[in-house]
């Protein structure tokens, strides 16, 4: 839901219908594989234990790109 939560504010209006599916498609396989390689990898102890040492540099950036991101669409 995220990802195309963002991505519609970047389809240009009057887009097809069989590109607009082509793009939810392409959003649907993103965030499978992204969340099943995001389970395979924190189901190991080593990434675990890495994120956890630095978890709160990894929020501060992607916050900062997400609100960077949420202030490209609410200027454009």
């Amino acid at each position: 839901m995220f990802f195309g939560a963002v991505f519609v504010g970047t389809v240009p209006p009057g887009t097809s219908w069989p590109w607009l599916a082509a793009l939810l498609l392409a959003v649907f396989l993103n965030e499978v594989a992204c969340n099943t390689l995001v389970a395979r990898l924190f189901s190991f102890d080593r990434p675990r234990r890495a994120y956890a040492r630095m978890k709160t540099g990894i929020d501060r950036s992607f916050g900062g790109i997400l609100a960077l991101l949420g202030l490209k669409i609410a200027v454009t």
